[in-house]
């Protein structure tokens, strides 16, 4: 191992509405690297452009 802790994402999982950045659009999780997080504001403009290939998941903010 190489020094990070092995745990699993909640499933479902929520985020702290407190500590999301409000300076950006798009942006990854410090733990989950691998997860890539988007504001309403961006997956809008992907649909409004009707670009293809990108996945979109809700993810509770409380």
């Amino acid at each position: 191992m190489c020094g990070v802790e092995d745990y699993d994402l909640p499933d479902p999982y929520h985020l702290d509405a407190a500590s999301l950045p409000t300076q950006v659009d798009i942006f990854r999780l410090a733990d989950w690297t691998t997860i890539i997080l988007a504001t309403q504001r961006f997956v809008d403009a992907v649909q409004h452009l009707e670009l293809d290939g990108v996945t979109f998941r809700p993810v509770q903010v409380r």
